[in-house]
């Protein structure tokens, strides 16, 4: 089975995958994000997620809810520490 969240080093891959996605690359590709763009992506997440509530299984969403919870949390976390250290 392919390794989907790390690359061949054991790293997680996700920040190239980010920038390698074609929602990605369609929306930056004039450096500049639209009001409909958010709304459109935004639109798509949504949907996404009510992929994965028809789709999964109730482990499966547990699992895929608690990822999310977590990776926003290192999110938040990441960015709080960045501005508390840019003033020093």
């Amino acid at each position: 089975m392919k390794n989907i969240f790390f690359d061949n080093d054991g790293c997680l891959n996700i920040n190239e995958a980010i920038i390698n996605h074609p929602s990605y690359k369609k929306i930056l590709e004039d450096d500049i994000v639209t009001e409909d763009e958010l709304r459109s992506q935004s639109e798509l997440v949504l949907s996404l997620f009510q992929r994965i509530e028809d789709e999964c299984n109730e482990s499966q969403k547990s699992l895929i809810k608690d990822m999310l919870i977590e990776i926003n949390i290192l999110n938040t976390i990441s960015k709080m520490y960045n501005l508390n250290t840019s003033f020093e």
